[in-house]
């Protein structure tokens, strides 16, 4: 997971900054937490490594293995029953055949990517989805499509946005309470000053009533 983590920072320095050396340093990070997944038959990150392999592939416009990576990181999803993240491999795939202009790929690994989205409501690959879809529009001169895509893409971004800001305002709110709970060293203390008022008060009363009766 360290040798991951540190992929995903180099990966995105590298996209940020289109610095070829830095983005060759992440790819090398991702291959070796490949390999010390596959020791320890670890299939999640196995397949978490693939995806990142196939997105600086994309970056690096090694195609090839982009398709090889996205193609096994399925066949790792199939082992562990986890049809969902399918999705972003045949989005994947999809870019690789957008960019090399072969539309019945590009259309078909799409139509796979969509269904699978369509069936778990997978909405942060629905939003990669819309977004290649705009640009292919665009590409078609279908300017009608390619606005109405960019539009949907835009709403539901933002969408997700607001939830995943609400959602950290909400678990910072609940982290900052419990923390102000546990860490508080005012123990609970009864009010002695108020019971020993109310002792006096009782002791007088007393006196009062004993006097009376005499």
């Amino acid at each position: 997971n360290c040798l991951l983590n540190l992929g995903a920072l180099k990966a995105e320095i590298g996209a940020v900054t289109k610095d070829s050396a830095i983005i060759q340093i992440a790819k090398s990070y991702f291959e070796k937490a490949y390999e010390n997944a596959k020791a320890r038959n670890d299939y999640e990150l196995q397949a978490e490594c693939l995806n990142n392999l196939a997105f600086i592939n994309t970056v690096l416009i090694q195609f090839d293995d982009v398709i090889a990576n996205c193609i096994n990181s399925i066949k790792i999803k199939e082992i562990m029953d986890n049809e969902m993240e399918m999705a972003d491999s045949y989005l994947n795939m999809a870019v690789v055949y957008f960019r090399r202009n072969e539309t019945q790929l590009y259309l078909e690994n799409m139509q796979i990517a969509d269904s699978i989205i369509k069936k778990y409501n997978y909405i942060s690959a629905r939003i990669q989805s819309l977004n290649l879809k705009s640009q292919f529009y665009e590409k078609e001169k279908n300017y009608e499509m390619a606005y109405k895509s960019t539009m949907q893409y835009h709403a539901l971004k933002d969408s997700l946005e607001k939830i995943n800001k609400d959602i950290k305002l909400q678990n910072n709110f609940n982290e900052n309470f419990i923390r102000g709970q546990i860490t508080s060293d005012e123990p609970v203390k009864f009010p002695f000053v108020f019971f020993n008022i109310l002792i006096v008060l009782g002791i007088l009363i007393i006196g009062f009533v004993f006097k009376n009766k005499r």
